[in-house]
């Protein structure tokens, strides 16, 4: 009690000595100044003031580290001592945080498997033991208790224990995201050889089409050429016949003349038809061709840009995958720190 009130006096004389101090330097200006309350007057109070100030605020500083502690209330010190059990706590904090640190080490490929279960084995042991202690402290009577007690305190320090890193391991962003991350661009890749597959076999099936209606365009022109050599074989036939008939009655030769013009007339009309006949099919046929070439022109336009879409994606997926690692490893504090 006595401590306490001396700090308290020697706090008052401090503050009394820096205001006095201020405000013989107030006066010290004013006085200089005539009693002008100028801008200038008023800077000059405002910067004595803030040198007073940090000159009050170092003193107090130093005085606060060389004084003495006191473990029950400390008057100079601006912090109280930390007691077993917060030491105790804080220990268990760090431990659990090194044991999540190592976990994450290990799956992001940066610690053996050995050597992550080597440091998590030893964490996990002294935080059990952490764990215990601090429930006997907690206890009524601060003893460890029974046989029953011990092993009782026992369990719940392992569970404790596993129950933090499992949450440890569903909260972090890079444990469950290594796994899924992978999972994740094979089913992208997947995605895109499936595109990929896709877009060819569509270009093979309009291929295929163009070249069915080809054939059957063409077979169509070879038909109608051959109904039209047939009607023009035809035709010359019934002249033939009509010129023979009209040869073998008594005609005058007006009339065997006027029955081969007819007969030239008909040949000639059946080679135009022929002709018309032959120029459509070859109109056909190139007609035809020209859709197979502008179907296969449109199927490797279009397995082009499946291939182009596939590289865009491979570049993209490459590229988040690259930020990904660059935010969890940004994310990540450094394990050294965690265990310090």
């Amino acid at each position: 009690m006595g401590q306490h009130s001396d700090g308290n006096q020697l706090r008052w004389v401090q503050r009394g000595s820096a205001l006095a101090v201020l405000l013989l330097g107030w006066a010290f200006i004013l006085v200089q100044n005539n009693f002008h309350v100028t801008p200038p007057v008023v800077f000059l109070s405002l910067g004595f003031f803030a040198a007073v100030s940090a000159i009050y605020t170092l003193f107090r500083t130093g005085a606060t580290a060389v004084a003495p502690e006191d473990e029950s209330a400390s008057v100079v010190g601006w912090g109280t001592p930390t007691s077993l059990l917060g030491e105790l706590e804080r220990e268990k904090r760090t431990l659990l945080k090194a044991i999540k640190e190592a976990e994450f080490d290990q799956q992001m490929g940066k610690l053996s498997k050995v050597d992550a279960d080597q440091m998590i084995g030893v964490y996990r042991a002294r935080a059990i033991e952490v764990i215990k202690e601090i429930d006997v402290l907690n206890t009524a009577t601060g003893s460890a208790g029974s046989v029953r007690d011990r092993i009782l305190r026992e369990a719940r320090a392992r569970i404790e224990v596993e129950n933090r890193a499992t949450e440890s391991s569903k909260k972090r962003p890079g444990g469950q995201a290594a796994g899924d991350g992978n999972d994740k661009q094979a089913a992208k890749k997947k995605k895109r050889a499936d595109a990929l597959q896709d877009a060819v076999s569509s270009a093979k099936a309009d291929i295929a089409e163009a070249k069915a209606a080809a054939k059957a365009d063409v077979a169509e022109a070879k038909h109608d050429l051959a109904d039209a050599k047939a009607a023009a074989k035809a035709d010359i036939e019934n002249a033939e016949a009509d010129a023979r008939r009209d040869a073998s009655e008594d005609d005058t030769s007006e009339d065997k003349a006027e029955a081969a013009a007819d007969l030239a007339d008909a040949k000639s009309a059946a080679e135009a038809d022929v002709a018309d006949a032959r120029a459509a099919a070859k109109a056909d046929i190139a007609e035809a061709k020209a859709h197979v070439t502008e179907a296969k022109a449109e199927a490797k336009h279009q397995v082009a840009d499946a291939v182009l879409a596939d590289e865009a994606g491979a570049k993209a997926d490459a590229a988040e995958a690259k930020i990904d690692d660059d935010a969890a490893a940004a994310s990540k504090p450094d394990h050294k720190e965690a265990t310090s």
